[in-house]
């Protein structure tokens, strides 16, 4: 009799971790289309036009979110999308194979014409939707990275951090992110 007993716990205790361990459909929750959507509009790109790499749902510091990667062009994006309210948590997008125009890498070191480090803040702003008056902690600095001069742009609006990498000699969005900080 112990032994059947035991069989039924053993039996239980597999069936429960199990369980647990995939994430099921909650009543309410997103689907992994809609999350996809979600990444896409945020990205303002159409599924065709896209490449995707990954989307999957997890749980990141208690909360259920999809992960959803995909690649257009040179470009990839990463997004954890809320499973429950569809809300962005963080996004990622960087340039992938960058190709340094023509020239030595002195001249791409030290540009002789660009902008400046307020138009690469008003660049991430602008990108972020964000007012540089709703934006605190602003700060930029010059970084040169495999061989391009950038400037790390850096701010926070209420719990979300942003960072940008921009290229100082045209101005163009290297890579990006945005996290919520807890």
């Amino acid at each position: 009799m112990k032994k059947m007993n035991m069989t039924g716990i053993i039996a239980a205790m597999t069936i429960a971790a199990a369980t647990m361990a995939v994430p099921t459909m909650a009543q309410g929750q997103i689907t992994e289309a809609q999350a996809k959507q979600i990444a896409l509009e945020n990205a303002g790109l159409k599924e065709e036009e896209v490449t995707f790499v990954r989307s999957h749902i997890d749980y990141d510091d208690g909360v259920m979110e999809y992960e959803v990667e995909f690649y257009a062009g040179n470009m990839e994006y990463d997004y954890d999308i809320d499973a429950m309210t569809g809300a962005l948590r963080s996004m990622d997008q960087d340039c992938e194979f960058y190709a340094q125009a023509a020239g030595n890498a002195a001249a791409a070191k030290a540009p002789t014409s660009g902008i400046t480090q307020e138009q690469a803040i008003e660049i991430a702003l602008k990108h972020a939707g964000v007012a540089k008056a709703d934006a605190s902690f602003i700060q930029v600095k010059p970084d040169v990275d495999d061989g391009m001069q950038q400037f790390d742009v850096e701010f926070h609006v209420g719990m979300t951090e942003y960072n940008y990498d921009i290229d100082a000699s045209t101005g163009r969005i290297v890579d990006f992110d945005a996290d919520i900080d807890d």
